[in-house]
């Protein structure tokens, strides 16, 4: 389901503020019937909702949101991890700025995880 990496971009794209089927083509630089395509696709899986909609020029515009912050992948498959890559390749060559890429790993037992924290991180 998410072994397309234009998925994985719209995903992206809407973790930071919810967006129209033409702001995510011009943003991702693809065309509105394959944004609205996959969208379909990641709104059927329960991964994105109309967040909002507004009344443009006699029709409708819906604005897309993803619909939880973090993702977690209960079992990574290869194809998954590949498109999810390729999705990071292209977005870091399509920005303006000098991309910055911050990749953190952490591994915990059950029990571990579950431990009461010392301190907790203020964004």
């Amino acid at each position: 389901m998410l072994s397309h990496p234009l998925r994985q971009r719209l995903l992206f794209a809407l973790g930071h503020r919810p967006a129209t089927i033409r702001q995510l083509a011009a943003r991702l630089d693809a065309t509105k019937g394959n944004v609205a395509h996959h969208l379909k696709v990641l709104r059927d899986a329960g991964l994105v909702h109309v967040a909002e909609t507004r009344q443009v020029r006699g029709g409708t515009e819906q604005y897309y949101q993803r619909t939880a912050r973090p993702m977690v992948v209960a079992e990574p498959r290869a194809a998954g991890t590949a498109a999810m890559l390729a999705a990071v390749a292209q977005e870091l060559d399509r920005s303006p700025a000098e991309p910055r890429l911050t990749l953190r790993h952490l591994r915990l037992s059950p029990a571990k995880a579950r431990e009461p924290q010392g301190h907790q991180r203020v964004p």
